[in-house]
Parts: structure tokens; sequence; C-alpha cells
């Protein structure tokens, strides 16, 4: 009898730890992406700030850039470049809809599918550890992230954009 108590205790607290996708409003975190080709891998390195439904900033520390997402606008400040690309969104993917999509297929692992784009989301007791997906080159890319805040309050001015003096805007 103990044994059965012990167990439903345990599975009732495991169950209030775990990470619910589905109810992930804010998410921030310190992240490494590795895009691998045939040829070499590419690693990048920054933060990323994500608020449902659509805004986002993800600041790479190497190579230095920011990329703004809003529900509108997808704006990439290339700071070595001084420049600014403003692109309007079109069925863009975001990282909160690939969570929020993802479905448990293992213990510690979901898949997400948006468009004809299948995303591998891997977690850790209450946290997500990476997302893998192809890209349109066919190049294996994996987000590796630690350090993470889920659901902490994040400032709207987070995500507000100023383009810096000087910088050159292209609009496409």
């Amino acid at each position: 009898m103990k044994l059965k108590i012990s167990l439903l205790s345990f599975f009732c607290i495991s169950n209030v730890f775990a990470l619910d996708l589905s109810n992930i409003k804010t998410f921030e975190s310190k992240f490494e992406q590795i895009i691998s080709s045939s040829k070499k891998d590419l690693k990048y390195s920054g933060t990323v700030f994500l608020k449902s439904p659509t805004n986002g900033l993800w600041i790479y520390d190497k190579p230095k850039k920011k990329i703004f997402l809003s529900k509108n606008n997808i704006i990439i400040e290339e700071s070595a470049l001084e420049q600014v690309i403003i692109t309007k969104t079109q069925n863009d993917i975001n990282l909160i809809d690939i969570i929020k999509n993802a479905k448990k297929i293992s213990s510690n692992e979901y898949n997400a599918q948006i468009g004809s784009k299948v995303f591998l989301v891997t977690t850790s007791e209450n946290e997500i550890k990476s997302i893998s997906y192809k890209d349109e080159f066919e190049n294996n890319v994996r987000i590796n992230f630690k350090n993470q805040k889920i659901n902490n309050a994040l400032p709207s001015k987070v995500f507000d954009y100023d383009i810096p003096d000087g910088f050159d805007v292209i609009r496409r």
C-alpha cells in the first residue's frame, strides 16, 4: 500500500513540474545555433526573447546581429554592415508557434509540423533543451537553449525598435 501511495505521489508531483509546451506565453534564453551542411558546421550564439503570439528578438553575439519579429515585420539589423533590412512577414514560422504546436512523441521529445517543415523539440525536465529541423537548403539546424526563463514577465519595450542613425535601410 505504501508503494502505491508513493508512486501515486511521485506521478502527481512529476506532472506538476512537467513542462506544458502549449501554455508557454514568454520565453527567454541563451542559445547556440548550429547549422550543419555536408561541408562544415557554422555556430552562432546569443540571447532570444519571445512573447506570444508574435513578438520576438534574437540578439546574436557572433556574428553581431539583431532580428526583431512582429506581427507585420521582420527587421534584421546588421551592425557590421551598418544596415537594416525590413521585410513584411508572410507565413513566417516563429518559435512560439513551433513550441505550442509540438505533439509529444516520447518522454522528452515533441514533433511540430508547420507547413512542410518538421521540427523536433527536445526537453529535459522543465526546460526546452533544443529544437532541430532541416532548412530550405537541406542543412541540419539545431538550436540549443540554456539558462531559460519561461512565462516570466517580458516588458513590451524589449521588442521596440529604432533604426540607428546613419544605417542604410533596405525594404523588401
